[in-house]
């Protein structure tokens, strides 16, 4: 197997099956290995919170041709501040995301390229955390009654 890049040296052997007629032959050439091209996809849910509340962010990397398994790991940005790194499995990257401040976020997940892929960036899923309620007072003051008889103030 090949990895990517440039002058990678391809070997091939000759065996003859009767010796007595023929000899071994080797020739070598070299060849330029390009690195596939990726897509990768996000997915956050959910995607209505409370301020308290996790968000799951799922990135899926998606080699193209020749394809292949996608290794290395994925940063997930809010707008352009990366908040968090997730390994690579199996072409997919988690990461759980807490304490997002109230508001509407942009998130997006970008791949870091390997030896063999081209790293590439989602486009953007929104998060809209809600604000928590301003809580309201109703004081209640009790009206005081005079007795009966008694001087006015």
């Amino acid at each position: 197997m090949l990895n990517a890049g440039p002058a990678q040296p391809l070997v091939a052997l000759l065996t003859p099956y009767d010796s007595s007629l023929y000899t071994t032959a080797t020739a070598t050439v070299t060849v330029d290995v390009l690195r596939a091209a990726t897509t990768t996809t996000i997915a956050a849910t959910p995607s209505n919170v409370s301020p308290l509340q996790q968000v799951t962010v799922n990135a899926t990397i998606t080699a193209l041709s020749p394809g292949g398994v996608v290794t290395g790991s994925v940063r997930v940005l809010d707008g352009a501040t990366v908040i968090g790194t997730a390994a690579i499995v199996n072409n997919n990257a988690t990461f759980v995301v807490s304490g997002l401040s109230s508001g509407v976020h942009s998130l997006s997940a970008v791949y870091v390229a390997d030896l063999n892929h081209i790293g590439s960036a989602s486009q953007p899923t929104t998060v809209t955390v809600n604000a928590l309620p301003v809580p309201t007072y109703t004081y209640v003051i009790p009206r005081v009654r005079r007795a009966q008889g008694s001087p006015r103030p």
